[in-house]
């Protein structure tokens, strides 16, 4: 599986020029401007924050609304910035909104969010919210920090503990991913996601036993289910990679006797790309170019199919034998 190359733990692209890099460091002047008001209103400010952070609902994602409401709600939010632009639950709720707005409003977001953290902002949500969007964006080091930061107020929320491990993984850290999701798995021990994540993370982290000892209890604990039958297609695709070929044909037909491999990220066309390559290594040349058939006709732009259905037309066309053609000419 190829992972694309992480970004440098740089300053964002997307960043106000007026804007210093989110290291903590930011925002210097903004705070001596406002040292003297600190003092005055320190106690109130902290109880204001206090009052601010325990009033939002500690659980990641917003409520759901039409596209329209929420257009509105952010054109009032975005007008009343225009003349408190240092409100800290203003930022908050508009950075939250733009949020919810989608990939093409983040930028916008990251910057709201991040202003608020600048200006003293105690919401914890903040920090799922610049987790999804900097790891959207591809800044995974960021989205690491934050969600660590999320996870230090809510240890227990694992569902962004899930989305930090999934990252870790994304990112070619098989190691971390595999302690996290380890982690993860002693609170839930009869997970079978959490299992099939962990033995993944493991075998790309070179500890194909371990991974192998996992699927093979999946499959023995789960028959046919869905589950199981992923387990075994794992267990095909491990012994591929250890040239093991025998083994591999063995798991990725019985999967395909099973009807494909259930749940996301495998599809019909994995299954038959990895039978075809197995075929090959095991010089079975006519029921490779059949896969390779199957492949070209869930995906028609495969050229590594096109091109081997080419290679091994003469497989795929029934022809008679010389001796039959002989023989009907002699009756002839």
């Amino acid at each position: 599986m190829s992972r694309a190359a992480l970004p440098e733990a740089t300053e964002p692209r997307f960043l106000k020029k007026s804007q210093t890099p989110f290291d903590g460091s930011g925002g210097s002047a903004l705070k001596t401007s406002l040292a003297a008001a600190s003092l005055i209103v320190g106690a109130a400010a902290f109880f204001y924050a206090f009052w601010l952070t325990s009033r939002f609902e500690p659980v990641p994602g917003g409520v759901s609304m039409s596209a329209d409401r929420l257009a509105r709600r952010i054109a009032v939010a975005e007008e009343r910035l225009k003349t408190d632009p240092e409100n800290i639950e203003l930022l908050t709720r508009a950075g939250e909104l733009h949020f919810q707005a989608g990939p093409a409003e983040y930028a916008t977001a990251i910057n709201e969010l991040e202003d608020a953290l600048d200006l003293g902002a105690l919401n914890p949500s903040i920090f799922y919210d610049l987790g999804v969007m900097y790891q959207s964006e591809g800044l995974y080091p960021f989205a690491l920090k934050e969600y660590d930061r999320y996870l230090r107020h809510f240890p227990h929320a694992t569902d962004v503990a899930m989305r930090k491990a999934k990252l870790l993984y994304e990112a070619g850290r098989y190691e971390e991913a595999a302690d996290e999701y380890a982690d993860l798995l002693r609170g839930r021990p009869s997970d079978p996601l959490l299992k099939e994540n962990l033995a993944l993370s493991l075998w790309r982290a070179k500890k194909g036993d371990e991974a192998k000892q996992i699927l093979s209890q999946m499959m023995a604990s789960g028959r046919n289910r869905p589950e199981a039958i992923r387990a075994r297609y794992y267990m095909g695709r491990i012994a591929f990679e250890e040239k093991d070929f025998a083994g591999a044909q063995t798991a990725f037909e019985s999967c395909a006797a099973q009807g494909g491999v259930p749940g996301p990220g495998i599809g019909p066309a994995d299954l038959a790309r990895d039978l075809a390559k197995t075929y090959q290594a095991l010089k079975k040349y006519r029921d490779a170019a059949a896969q390779w058939k199957l492949v070209l006709a869930q995906d028609p732009k495969d050229k590594q199919a096109a091109q081997a259905v080419r290679r091994y037309a003469r497989y795929l066309v029934a022809r008679p034998t010389t001796h039959g053609r002989r023989r009907s000419r002699r009756r002839g």
